[in-house]
């Protein structure tokens, strides 16, 4: 073999390598998006955006990797993740403005998903209702937020709206969906108002918004009204609505930077709308409360963890134990009563707390659970619910 046939096999081989090498960088962002694909399948979130996160690395130009990184934050809930990596594939592919918009609907979904969760802790479980029925619009496919809405429909004492929605929802072609309708409908036994026409209404407020006669308007538990189409908030913690702005509650003390509840009652209730102490004798150390042993926080107070017991100011002891007039697991100023914790002479209790007549309102505020929730929709008119995807 001559030195010029020598270097002619030499440079083949070089060429046929490179071929290779740059067939197989080609071929590993591929593999590595069917790799993602599959984790994502099986429901492996944490290796299907490694996997992703990776071909994209390797092929920043492939927007099949990059919007496969986008699809998997938006599964993990990392929605300005999404966002971020979104903008990294480029503006002409028709699968950018499907995200976006899909983005966009998740962004909504979650706040009225988060206003229920504050309408439902204030005590307004129908106007929590009215939230996850609008979040349960924008993804229909989403049963067990409706089946959600309808269990809070009869917390509220919405009962025909509760029996509307799960008739509905007992009708789905999906078998697990029915089964999970046809397992509440007994609660509709307990409903204290059964009869009365439905008020579930389709209208779409915004989050933290229900709707009145006259319109949308802020639920009574979230009254701070926000601009555009972000919907109403809750005054922040340690204050309370006054009918035109936010002031420090009655329990709390104003501080430079806003309200704060002070080191005796440090816990903020939105049930009560009041500063409460921790409770069964636990240690506050300016941002929780640490409950001693034997009891756990019960998203109010720390309480004794066995039912049968209560806090008799040193240790959980059996309620049988415990002396009239004693704390026994009572929030101050209420004492053990022999059956219940009942408020000092003077004063009624209201949702938990004790309040003097001349103090706060002893019905219900407006905007909790009303007793006419189930009152004929006026305004504008109540559409039928919408058909279950097939």
């Amino acid at each position: 073999m001559t030195r010029r046939d020598l270097n002619r096999v030499l440079v083949s081989m070089v060429l046929a390598a490179a071929i290779g090498f740059a067939t197989a960088r080609a071929q590993a962002p591929a593999s590595r998006v069917a790799r993602a694909r599959a984790h994502l399948g099986r429901g492996e979130i944490a290796n299907a955006l490694t996997e992703a996160i990776r071909a994209h690395t390797e092929a920043p130009d492939d927007s099949e990797a990059a919007l496969l990184v986008v699809i998997v934050y938006y599964r993990m809930g990392a929605l300005d993740s999404a966002e971020a990596a979104l903008r990294e594939v480029p503006a002409s592919d028709p699968m950018v403005t499907e995200l976006t918009l899909l983005l966009a609907q998740r962004r909504r979904f979650d706040r009225y998903l988060a206003a229920a969760d504050l309408l439902q802790a204030a005590g307004s479980p129908a106007d929590a209702a009215e939230n996850v029925v609008n979040a349960w619009r924008i993804f229909p496919s989403r049963h067990d937020v409706a089946i959600h809405a309808a269990e809070l429909y009869v917390a509220g004492g919405a009962c025909r709206t509760a029996r509307l929605l799960l008739d509905h929802l007992r009708q789905n072609p999906a078998a697990a969906v029915a089964a999970r309708a046809e397992e509440l409908a007994p609660m509709l036994a307990t409903c204290a108002t059964p009869d009365g026409p439905p008020n579930l209404r389709f209208e779409s407020c915004n989050p933290g918004m229900v709707l009145s006669s006259s319109g949308c308007r802020c639920a009574g538990a979230l009254p701070v009204r926000l601009e555009g189409d972000r919907g109403c908030v809750p005054c922040p913690a340690a204050s309370v609505f006054t009918g035109t702005r936010c002031e420090c509650a009655s329990t709390a003390q104003s501080t430079t930077s806003g309200c704060s509840c002070p080191n005796a009652t440090p816990v903020w209730s939105t049930r009560v709308a009041a500063c409460v102490p921790c409770g069964a004798g636990a240690a506050w150390d300016e941002d929780r409360c640490h409950c001693p042993p034997e009891t756990a926080w019960d998203g109010s107070k720390c309480a004794c963890t066995d039912a049968e017991r209560a806090w008799d100011g040193a240790a959980c002891v059996p309620r049988s134990r415990c002396q009239v007039g004693s704390a026994c697991g009572c929030i101050a100023p209420m004492t053990w009563g022999g059956e219940r914790c009942v408020c000092p002479a003077g004063m009624q209790e209201y949702e938990g707390a004790c309040l003097r007549p001349a103090g706060s309102p002893l019905a219900r505020p407006s905007g909790s659970a009303s007793r006419k929730r189930d009152a004929p929709p006026r305004g504008p008119a109540a559409r039928p619910l919408p058909r279950a995807p097939e």
